[in-house]
């Protein structure tokens, strides 16, 4: 579908019962910043959300308006920002997702498709897919960046990292 999600507002892109996989998320927006377009998802009926990112961070795409291609095993982005991710995301009893519009510009078109395969919730595993978009500044002295931290059992499996100069001239590496 096509749908309209002004500023400030939250869309709800699907809400699954049951339990089964996500197997491909399909999206793009007119909405020239990426990063104003934040997905929550919820899986088995967690009020806290599993991912919680922005879309440019979930797709890899860096800063606004940039439109750079990806091709990996699990994310895709054509030249047009059609951002598709084959991320397997198993849930027991449940989906939800979830876009909100965090920026002051209404995001004109949003297009999307959430394609998932029902399953036995006795073959679903326990681990559930996660991702977070973090911002902050380097710890001093040692201007380091926490990436992750978290406790208990896990797989990780990957990390998008873009950063902004905070002062003229530098260009970073």
């Amino acid at each position: 579908p096509f749908i309209r999600v002004a500023a400030g507002e939250t869309a709800l892109l699907a809400d699954i019962a049951g339990a089964g996989a996500i197997t491909n998320i399909w999206i793009t927006s007119n909405i020239p910043d990426m990063r104003q377009l934040r997905l929550r998802v919820f899986w088995d009926g967690s009020p806290v959300p599993s991912i919680d990112t922005t879309l440019a961070s979930f797709f890899c795409l860096g800063g606004p308006g940039q439109a750079n291609t990806v091709a990996s095993a699990a994310i895709n982005v054509g030249p047009t920002r059609g951002c598709s991710s084959s991320w397997t995301m198993p849930f027991a009893s449940g989906a939800r997702f979830e876009l909100e519009n965090t920026g002051d510009a209404d995001a004109e078109v949003v297009a999307y498709k959430v394609t998932y395969e029902e399953r036995e919730s006795e073959s679903i595993p326990r681990f559930r897919f996660c991702a977070l978009t973090v911002s902050g500044e380097p710890h001093e002295p040692a201007h380091e960046f926490d990436l992750l931290v978290a406790s208990g059992e896990g797989l990780i499996v990957g990390s998008s990292m873009t950063w902004t100069a905070v002062g003229p001239r530098w260009w970073g590496e």
